[in-house]
């Protein structure tokens, strides 16, 4: 899919909480060699009395869609020179397991899986950055309260994080959270 008028859009405004619903009303067709950036417009549909003339604010727009894909958080896919793209997973043996995987989509909060990994591998989506392959690690659940507090949030990434680091032992403890399958679109 290509940005094209018509395409709809996010407008944020400090302050308001829901994001005013618009659409593209023109793409430029030059592009800026010295930034590589193109002009791009968008009206609101119905504008919030917060949104002035000559405003600057984020606008989110769908580039790319991909129905029914795995996604994992961005800060649980990482990139090597020797390895290229990769993931931890929890093992059911106790340790970290490096696993190469091939990207698709990408935003700012979620990567496409393409291949490597599965719906519902346990991915671990904080603190594995310089974890080494092979390490034992202790995986924890939430408690009832942490997992409501997550829940009133809305936000999951709270119940996967990465508990403590227990250098002692040689031993990580995470909490994975796994591949799962995307609603159908990813903004970028």
């Amino acid at each position: 899919m290509q940005l094209k008028v018509g395409n709809a859009v996010e407008i944020t405004i400090v302050g308001v909480d829901e994001p005013i619903k618009g659409r593209v009303s023109l793409v430029s067709p030059a592009l800026d060699p010295g930034s590589t950036t193109v002009e791009v417009w968008v009206e609101a549909r119905k504008p919030d009395p917060a949104m002035r003339p000559g405003m600057t604010v984020p606008v989110s727009m769908t580039a790319k869609a991909a129905k029914d894909a795995i996604v994992a958080p961005a800060t649980a896919v990482f990139h090597s020179e020797e390895a290229g793209d990769y993931v931890m997973l929890a093992g059911s043996d106790g340790k970290a397991h490096l696993t190469k995987v091939q990207t698709g989509i990408r935003n700012k909060d979620s990567v496409q899986i393409v291949s490597g990994i599965k719906e519902g591998d346990p991915v671990i989506t904080s603190g594995a950055y310089a974890l080494p392959d092979g390490t034992k690690i202790e995986t924890e659940k939430p408690g009832a309260d942490e997992k409501e507090s997550a829940d009133k949030k809305g936000n999951d990434d709270e119940k996967k994080g990465t508990k403590g680091d227990d250098k002692s032992d040689e031993k990580k403890k995470a909490s994975p959270g796994g591949a799962a399958k995307s609603a159908g679109s990813d903004k970028e």
